[in-house]
């Protein structure tokens, strides 16, 4: 279970592929990409 309970939504690798590719463009820090999307921080590592 992720934070306060809430159970985190499995992607698929395509979606995940396609969330680093984001990420990559973006020029964020890993954090503030994820922060802006809500997503864990460990999303990028699949």
């Amino acid at each position: 279970m992720g934070e306060a309970g809430v159970v985190g939504k499995r992607r698929s690798r395509a979606a995940v592929e396609a969330q680093v590719a984001q990420f990559e463009a973006s020029g964020l820090m890993r954090a503030a990409f994820c922060r802006q999307r809500g997503l864990a921080v460990g999303a990028l590592d699949k």
